[in-house]
């Protein structure tokens, strides 16, 4: 843990050296402050983590690129993360009120669609406790073959030993402030990646600056500024405003009391804060225990430090005394803090973490409903710990009531340790056909299946004399037999599957090994089990739930997106964007606080097995055992999110149960949720875990009184969840697209016949100066030139919105070079420009006068008037419209409106508005839509400016009230259809294909339907096969005579050629194909030469045409 006004002191005074000076050494690293540089710096921060729960998605990926760079610097490391609780705190971990503020600030931000301000709002709301990742860092660790270690109690304190020994293990120590409490000379604060490099101090230099203290001064000092040993001095704060001070006013009264805590403890006596904290005693308390704080030497010994000095009673400052080979598991991650820490502080204390409602669903779960199996937990331990262990009455205090008379009283509890012992069957014990099915399937599955096997659980009863486990796998099935047993899936007395057992072996069957989902189907029928998965209101007082649809429409659909939030989004490596849902992040802590409790029995578990000897205990496979076992990955909401969103999205369709809204509605959750691996692979997922739990639901028994929910609900999802059905010709060949002919052909054209113009463009291109750490200092701080400079991150939602008009601006000021740079960083790359100038948000612009290095922060508006008036008003240069092409898109007003409307064009309309940003982001692709269709002279892409005078008539009309609105309106109809698809250049090409029998592809040209006739298709198809080519010139003839369609003729011509010259086919496509390779047709050429080509690949059969092709 920090001190946090050293920090802030030492700011400005650490020095730093180059990553490489490090070479050869050891590292030792605090985990805690590991990880929490990673959660709060600018580069690694994810913002809207605490809107979403679960673990940061790009935490893995930065973790493992700082891994591989210490190993290519030749730098050893070894993580060190705290231990067991010490002192008597008397107080739980707490979310401060200023994070409780930011947090509902940042979702009315949301609530209210301010979304420029809600990232920036979540981002200061605070992060999770480092403790939380424990276990996800040690995996981390463990897979990149990097040691680590669980120190007994502070990980500060372990360091030290480790650095200042009788055989020093580590030669430097990174971590917080905190360290310098202990005998260290040097610390380093942080350590860079971009660049590489490592900030440091030396604990001399501290005192020196501060007035020259002495160590036990310094000492003194620094335990009164605040740490996790003992709270801040309360004479140092402002009442009013807890934790705000400075060290200097603090160093100013420490050295007015005399330089001594107990002398200005004595000062302020009958101060009330200091009275009610009882802080004369608590400082004596945090003094004895950094002297004598506890620590593991290189032997696995675990005692205190000045052990010669060290009284009697110092269980009563750190701690009740465990057993040493208790600590070696601790050491080794076998065993979490939790349950050890239970027995020996004889409390529970549960805490309200940060970003969970104080709902009475949460109360429930957190204070009563867990308590059984916490006190399996605790009690399973005891049994195999001093009888002291055994007899001790544990109190259970909640956030919401703190005296509780609530407790757990272990003297009464008969021991379990017995009931689960004979659990110990070896691998030589297992059938041939429970061998080979271990080897196929994960944990739990094979735990439950084996069980199917009468003579197999009786035969297991029998098993507690056998000799002791030795392979990894041989205890883990026996841990998971035994969790099973625990949690009621295994009969005690038969080995046989309870029907709860039976329940989660029905849940089970239908899942794949591939498909990853064992652990989050067994969370769910616990969350059954608890009468938690369910659809019940428990947040309606919050926002984030199904919006659309009827009662039950959105009653089923809150269930599927509750069982989806059990597993996890599959996401990118890179920090979430897309929609929140304060709902579903409330119903994901209920799952979180489940899974805890149950990692902590399944790890008390392996524990009590190791320690009653019945697995070999000679062994270095410590850490894959820890990690091997479930409960390590905490669940976002993410995949619910997504879940709810697709089937919230479904009743705007015209037919929601259809191929096509499906479809759609698939299609824009690519936009909606932009990182994630794939938004149609998480939806399978998502709905493999239903299949799961609903098959479990329909064998769960009589206890279980919601099987009939779970049927309507699955009848219900069964029509939104189809796989489209498609027929497609495939082909063995790689022929060009016909979009890449069409749009190498086109360029072709242009290149001889425009290309002054492209010219124009490349240039125009390149008007936004790209800087990189190479060329900054010389582009901007050094040409005598000012610069506007944009500091964005590629995957930013907000830098692709301002990329058009970025790009618009710099070709406004191109013509004025010599006087104006107009630059961008992508400070996601180069981060350390991004540093160098405190970016903390993207985007951001600034701007430097060419003069100094201190630029000056860019707030105005983010449209290209705004940004335009800028430049001028700093340089007196105005800027230049570049000479662009005429529009495409039709702008209409009211008179134009009504004669366009219904007429013999298909119409697409969009109604914007000049103010607004969603507009301003379609823009381009709205010109880019109409090029596409240019060539098609029924249908038009047309824009109204809904707030211009000569067209606001027209938008009431149409009753559009927000922006942008777009309407399709077919050939001869005045009623449009709302287009609510995505806004994307192939979105918009699909609808428009789809409405007007158009074969569109992005980029103008056409597809591969285009030419082709479905019916000709057919009679070619059947006729080609057998080569009977004077009967298809007489059936295509035929066919074709009642046909209107342009190229019904083209296909009897090819007939009639097939059947004088059966190689006329593939010579004319080979041919066509060589004039489109070549260029230089105009676009008009360029249709007809796609859809001929097209036909002949009717007459083609798969064989000729790869042979054409190759």
């Amino acid at each position: 843990m920090p001190i946090r006004p050293l920090d802030d002191w030492l700011a400005s005074r650490h020095s730093s050296l180059p990553l490489s000076a490090l070479k050869g050494a050891v590292v030792g690293i605090d985990a805690s402050h590991y990880i929490s540089q990673h959660l709060l710096h600018h580069s690694t921060r994810e913002p809207l983590l605490v809107a979403l729960g679960g673990f940061p998605f790009a935490l893995k990926s930065n973790i493992e690129r700082e891994l591989r760079l210490f190993k290519e610097l030749g730098i050893a490391t070894l993580f060190v993360f705290n231990g067991l609780d010490f002192g008597t705190k008397n107080q739980r971990p707490h979310v401060s009120p200023e994070s409780v503020r930011a947090f509902e600030q940042a979702w009315d931000l949301y609530d209210q669609q301010q979304a420029d301000q809600v990232v920036d709002a979540f981002s200061g709301a605070g992060t999770p406790r480092p403790e939380t990742l424990y276990r996800f860092l040690q995996r981390i660790l463990r897979q990149n073959g990097v040691d680590y270690l669980v120190a007994p109690y502070s990980a500060a304190a372990q360091l030290s030993y480790l650095a200042k020994g009788t055989t020093p293990l580590v030669d430097a120590i990174c971590g917080p402030t905190e360290v310098l409490l202990f005998d260290v000379d040097k610390l380093i604060t942080r350590i860079d990646i971009d660049p590489a490099q490592f900030h440091w101090v030396t604990k001399q230099t501290c005192q020196e600056e501060l007035t020259r203290l002495s160590n036990e001064q310094f000492l003194d000092f620094c335990l009164l500024l605040g740490s996790s040993f003992l709270p801040t001095f309360p004479a140092f704060e402002n009442p009013q405003f807890p934790g705000k001070f400075t060290l200097q006013h603090a160093l100013q009264m420490f050295n007015l009391g005399g330089r001594s805590a107990l002398s200005l403890c004595a000062q302020f006596e009958d101060n009330p804060r200091v009275l009610d904290l009882q802080y004369t005693d608590r400082y004596k308390r945090a003094l004895m225990t950094v002297k004598h704080h506890v620590y593991m030497d290189e032997e696995g010994r675990v005692g205190p430090m000045d052990p010669e000095n060290t009284s009697n009673d110092m269980h009563e400052l750190i701690g009740q005394r465990l057993p040493e080979e208790l600590y070696f598991y601790l050491s080794k991650g076998v065993l979490g803090p939790d349950v050890p820490n239970y027995l020996t502080s004889g409390e529970v204390l549960v805490s309200l973490p940060l970003g969970v409602e104080d709902t009475e669903i949460y109360r429930h779960v957190a204070g009563s409903a867990l308590t059984p199996i916490r006190t399996q937990a605790i009690c399973l331990l005891s049994n195999s710990l001093h009888r002291f262990y055994q007899t001790k009455v544990i109190n259970v205090r909640t956030w919401y009531d703190e005296k509780s008379d609530s407790s757990i009283n272990l003297k009464t509890i008969p021991s379990v340790k017995e009931s689960i012992t004979p659990w110990k069957i070896r691998s030589n014990q297992l059938p041939d056909s429970l061998k080979k099915l271990q080897e196929s399937c994960g944990l739990f599955k094979f735990a439950v299946l084996s069980l199917k096997d009468s003579d197999f659980a009786s035969k297991s009863l029998k098993a507690r004399e056998s000799q002791p486990l030795s392979s990894q796998d041989e205890i883990l099935a026996n841990v998971f037999w035994r969790f099973l047993q625990l949690r009621g899936y295994i009969d005690e007395k038969t080995h046989q599957l309870t029907q709860w057992g039976a329940c989660l072996e029905q849940a089970l069957s239908v899942l794949d090994p591939s498909d990853t989902l064992e652990e989050a189907t067994f969370l769910a029928i616990e969350m059954l089990r608890f009468g938690l998965l369910n659809s019940k209101q428990w947040f309606s007082h919050v926002s984030g739930g199904p919006m659309r649809g009827s009662d039950e429409d959105k009653s089923f659909n809150m269930l599927v997106s509750r069982v989806a939030c059990i597993a996890k989004l599959q996401h990118k490596s890179i920090g979430y964007s897309g929609p929140l849902s304060r709902q579903l992040l409330c119903y994901r802590s209920l799952i979180s606080e489940v899974r805890s409790a149950l990692r902590n029995l399944i790890e008390v578990v392996l524990t009590g097995l190791l320690l009653s000897g019945d697995a070999d205990r000679e062994r270095s496979d410590w850490n894959d055992l820890s990690i091997r076992l479930p409960f390590i990955d905490d669940n976002d909401c993410g995949l619910g999110i997504a879940v709810r969103t697709y089937l919230d999205d479904l009743p705007l369709q015209a037919d929601p149960l259809s191929a096509e809204a499906r479809a759609e509605v698939k299609s824009k959750g690519k936009e909606w949720f932009q990182h994630s691996d794939s938004f149609t692979g998480n939806l399978d997922m998502a709905f493999k875990l239903w299949d799961a739990v609903y098959k479990g639901t329909q064998h769960a028994g009589k206890e279980f009184k919601e099987s009939k929910t779970f049927e309507a609900a699955n009848a219900w999802l069964a029509d939104r969840r189809k796989t489209k059905l498609t027929y497609s010709i495939q082909f063995n060949y790689i022929p060009l697209e016909p979009t890449l002919v069409y749009t190498m052909a086109r360029l072709s054209f242009l290149l001889v016949s425009c290309l002054t113009l492209l010219v124009g463009i490349a240039s125009a291109a390149s008007a936004v100066v790209d800087l990189i750490p190479k060329n900054f200092d010389k582009v901007v701080l050094q040409s005598g030139k000012p610069a506007l400079v944009e500091f964005f991150a590629p995957w930013c939602g907000h830098c692709k919105n301002l990329a058009p008009v970025y790009e618009e601006l710099g070709q406004a000021f191109a013509h004025a070079e010599d006087k104006v740079t107009v630059g961008k960083v992508d400070a996601d790359e180069h981060r350390e420009l991004g540093k160098r100038f405190g970016i903390q948000g993207f985007p951001t612009l600034k701007w430097f006068d060419g003069k100094s290095d201190t630029p000056e922060d860019y707030k105005g508006g983010r449209d290209l008037e705004s940004l335009s008036a800028f430049i001028t008003e700093k340089t007196g240069v105005r800027p230049r419209g570049p000479k662009k092409e005429p529009s495409k898109v039709e702008m209409l007003t009211d008179s134009s409106f009504k004669s366009t409307i219904g007429g013999d064009k298909d119409v697409l309309v969009a109604f914007t508005a000049p103010w607004c940003g969603h507009c301003k982001s379609l823009a381009p692709t709205w010109e880019t839509l109409a090029n596409d269709f240019a060539l098609e002279s029924d249908v038009v892409i047309a824009k109204v400016d809904a707030e211009a005078e000569n067209a606001r008539a027209t938008a009431k009309e149409q009753g559009v009230t927000g922006y942008p609105t777009i309407k399709f309106f077919p050939k001869g109809s005045t009623d449009g259809i709302a287009y609510s698809g995505a806004r994307s250049e192939e979105a918009f090409i699909d609808f428009l294909n789809e409405k007007t029998g158009t074969n569109r592809a992005p980029g103008g040209g056409l597809n591969e339907k285009a030419g082709t006739v479905t019916a000709l298709d057919e009679l070619v198809a059947r006729y080609t096969s057998s080569e009977n080519f004077s009967e298809l010139v007489a059936e295509v003839s035929k066919a074709a005579k009642g046909l209107q369609d342009k190229y019904a003729q083209y296909y009897v011509k090819v007939a009639q050629k097939l059947a004088d010259n059966h190689e006329y086919a593939q010579k004319e496509f080979a041919r066509l194909s060589k004039i489109l390779k070549k260029g230089g047709s105009a676009p008009e050429k360029v249709d007809d030469l796609i859809s001929r080509s097209n036909v002949l690949r009717r007459f083609l059969g798969d064989k000729k045409a790869q042979k054409d092709e190759l």
